[in-house]
């Protein structure tokens, strides 16, 4: 299993998934991520699911986590804030019908003009940010635009994104709070606990 340190999070990839071993990667990835910040890693018995079927730990001061898999590869991002993952296997399709479908107009731009690499990377960025939210993909999937002036950026939604190293073939991307948002949401959480 390959390790990626993001700082604000922990990103574990396994090339070794088979569809049914899942639960004991999230696990190995769990020990692995309250290892390094030494903090009581959950046991299996906690791991939960939303009504969404998005899973969670519930145990006090658990980590964060999202799931993707793609191909043979399987992911987890773990953090102690809310976090989103994406991993995307490159593959034949039709990319630009995919994009016509979902993206808002202004991606759809991006993606035409920069090609299927432009289309994956604004794709895992997208999906990286439904699952931050919890939400997933949806009829409001083309309503909010990452593209803006030729790039990508959470900037007006409050949250980065990390593109770490994939394997070959393949295209990741994490989204975590923007470091500016933290810290606007501590002052303002200080600020009203001030009398």
């Amino acid at each position: 299993m390959r390790e990626y340190d993001g700082g604000r999070f922990l990103l574990c990839l396994s090339e070794e998934y088979d569809g049914k071993n899942g639960s004991a990667l999230l696990m190995e990835c769990a020990r692995r991520f309250c290892g390094a910040r030494r903090a009581v890693c959950p046991g299996e018995e906690t791991l939960r699911r939303t009504p969404g079927g998005k899973p969670y730990f519930d145990f006090p001061g658990a980590p964060r986590f999202s799931v993707s898999h793609s191909g043979g590869v399987w992911g987890c991002a773990l953090s102690a804030q809310r976090v989103g993952f994406d991993l995307e296997r490159v593959r034949e399709r039709d990319w630009q019908a995919v994009a016509a479908r979902f993206f808002h107009p202004h991606e759809r731009d991006f993606a035409l003009a920069g090609g299927e690499a432009a289309f994956f990377t604004l794709w895992t960025a997208k999906e990286s940010y439904v699952k931050y939210l919890g939400t997933g993909i949806d009829e409001s999937f083309s309503s909010f635009c990452l593209a803006h002036g030729g790039m990508i950026s959470g900037d007006a939604l409050g949250v980065s994104f990390v593109w770490p190293p994939a394997p070959e073939e393949y295209y990741a991307c994490v989204c975590v709070v923007a470091e500016r948002a933290a810290i606007l949401n501590v002052h303002q959480n200080l600020s009203a606990a001030m009398p």
